[in-house]
């Protein structure tokens, strides 16, 4: 009952909400232009062709398809959208209909675009499209199998329609194609919704960024102010807000250098480098914290004495040693405006010429990263007021640190799963050509043929290894074309094209072969996964009729000859013999089945 719950409350949603597809957005409505202009075009070409063929009756149901399609697009061109999203997939339900109808019922080719109607009332409609649209065909061919098997809609394959038919192709075939639509959509929303996630949170730190350089403007206009009703303070002043000019000048090119920044080390010399000629501080340094919260290691530096520690992997212990070590430990900038009085400074013979220092904290949601050092030659180089700033250029740094590693982290995992993905298509199809037993087909003008063994020339290995197009004229005087069939970047074959004679192969025809080989490789891999589901489906209902005749007794010994005789069957052997945990002998089971 709680699964019956649960699937109710899911179609209440589904049918009451509004998906992302049925949102009037601009690409939404583009994309529901363009397929009911395609459809539109397509059902006028199909008039043409039956009313040339004198198929009348088919011309007037595409007729009247052809004036629905014109209503719903006039409906479309006033922003009223439902008529068209509903009446362009059905357009080619009808259709497809009566051409499988009028020519051989479900056994004809038309009845695979069904699939087409249920991916289209998706595209169109969402997950709802994709129920409704599922049952339409459902019906539709359901009916159709009736028909035939009843013996009223009689073509060339009618006698060959019985249940199996009507359930695969009318109930199951739907069914499957509506679910695996229904969860790309889903998979398509969450990603939706994740990058909507991500550009709010991309807004919310520029908006904080622009808030601060705001708070910072503020100050700056502050400062004039006073220097306007001091005048003998007018010098320092001006000073002072030239140089905190520059700093807020510093945090503001941080920002904008670092946007575009893809990998920390490239991102920690930038910023070293930055900070020091902008600012006119002869060392920088960048220190992060290990894992284990231990030391804070030097990460980047600008100086030559900076590079010489980098060589050595210099690191410091937090809360012990430094300057860099007590801010790392802390959390707070500290600020030594005479390192020979500074109690905690660290005497560094790699930086000889510093006279005072400055370290602020790298923090994420008031975790300490790392260190920022700031070294200058001169003495009382800082003020207890730049303090604050090189806070404010700290969090900045942090920011950019923490967006580099999570699109490191990200490229890394996506990386993974390629790489996975493409594992799995290398043993899958590996596996495919193992039970199958031949290595591809053979075309002639005589008709086509398996290759039980392959064929072994330099051509196609070179291809394969390479994954290029190779031209290549052989011994017998034939130009050979050789395009590799490419999914996801894994080799799953070649395509080998052979002509009698000289032949210049243009870049035009080798484009060609190169998209229908790709096309290729996606039709197989969807067969591949299609003949998966369907084995799956079917060792799954296997195991649910043994399950069901089992249950049906409460004998041990019959339930045990039940299910001893079902898996003889299943698996069409000769003998099926069940062993006891003592050692006593085999009992076998049942009759002996030929295999």
């Amino acid at each position: 009952m709680q699964f019956l719950s649960l699937i109710q409350a899911w179609l209440v949603k589904t049918f009451t909400e509004k998906s992302e597809v049925e949102q009037d957005s601009p690409a939404n409505l583009r994309m529901l232009r363009n397929i009911t202009l395609v459809i539109y075009v397509a059902t006028i070409a199909v008039g043409i062709f039956t009313i040339t063929q004198g198929l009348f009756i088919q011309a007037g149901i595409v007729g009247v398809l052809w004036i629905l399609l014109n209503i719903s697009g006039a409906l479309l061109l006033r922003g009223t959208t439902f008529p068209a999203r509903f009446i362009s997939p059905l357009a080619i339900l009808i259709a497809v209909s009566v051409i499988a109808a009028r020519a051989n019922g479900l056994h004809d080719s038309s009845v695979v675009i069904f699939i087409v109607v249920i991916i289209f009332g998706s595209l169109t409609m969402g997950a709802k499209g994709a129920l409704i649209f599922a049952a339409l065909v459902s019906v539709t061919t359901v009916l159709m199998g009736i028909l035939e098997a009843q013996g009223i809609l009689v073509n060339r394959f009618s006698e060959l329609t019985d249940l199996t038919d009507i359930v695969l192709i009318g109930i199951v075939a739907p069914l499957v194609t509506a679910v695996i639509q229904i969860t790309l959509l889903n998979r398509l929303n969450q990603s939706v919704t994740f990058a909507q996630k991500s550009v709010e949170q991309q807004k919310e730190i520029n908006t904080e960024l622009i808030r601060l350089q705001q708070e910072l403007e503020e100050r700056i206009n502050e400062r004039t102010a006073e220097l306007e009703t001091k005048s003998e303070q007018l010098t320092e002043q001006v000073r002072t807000n030239q140089r905190r000019a520059k700093q807020f000048q510093t945090i503001a090119d941080v920002a904008r250098y670092v946007a575009n920044i893809q990998d920390l080390e490239t991102l920690f010399d930038t910023l070293a480098q930055l900070v020091s000629e902008q600012l006119g501080y002869y060392h920088v340094g960048i220190f992060l914290n290990d894992e284990a919260n231990h030391y804070t290691i030097l990460s980047a530096a600008n100086s030559e004495g900076g590079k010489k520690m980098l060589a050595r992997n210099h690191r410091l212990k937090i809360g012990e040693t430094g300057i860099v070590g007590n801010v790392a430990y802390t959390g707070s900038t500290r600020v030594a405006l005479d390192t020979g009085d500074d109690a905690i400074f660290f005497n560094n013979p790699d930086l000889p010429e510093t006279r005072s220092e400055m370290a602020a904290a790298l923090k994420i949601s008031n975790q300490v990263i790392g260190v920022i050092d700031i070294q200058s030659k001169e003495a009382n180089a800082f003020s207890r007021e730049d303090s604050e700033v090189f806070a404010a250029l700290a969090d900045q740094i942090a920011i950019a640190i923490e967006n580099v590693r999570l699109l490191e982290d990200t490229q890394k995992s996506l990386g993974e799963s390629e790489t996975i993905y493409r594992q799995y298509l290398r043993s899958e199809w590996g596996r495919i050509a193992s039970d199958e037993k031949f290595s591809g087909f053979q075309y002639k003008i005589t008709g086509a043929a398996p290759l039980v063994e392959p064929l072994q020339k330099p051509e196609f290995e070179q291809a394969l290894e390479s994954g290029a197009v190779m031209v290549h004229q052989d011994e017998n005087d034939k130009s050979s074309l050789v395009v590799p069939i490419k999914l996801r970047g894994e080799i799953l074959g070649i395509v080998n094209i052979r002509q009698p004679g000289e032949k210049a192969w243009s870049k035009d025809e080798i484009e060609l072969v190169q998209s229908v080989t790709d096309r290729l490789a996606i039709s197989a891999e969807n067969a591949r996964l299609f003949e998966e589901t369907t084995r799956r489906a079917e060792r799954e209902r296997a195991v649910s009729t043994i399950t069901t005749k089992i249950r049906s007794t409460n004998d041990p010994q019959e339930m045990l000859a039940i299910a001893l005789s079902e898996i003889k069957n299943a698996l069409n052997v000769r003998d099926v013999r069940v062993k006891g945990m003592e050692n006593e002998p085999d009992s076998a089971t049942g009759n002996q089945a030929e295999s």
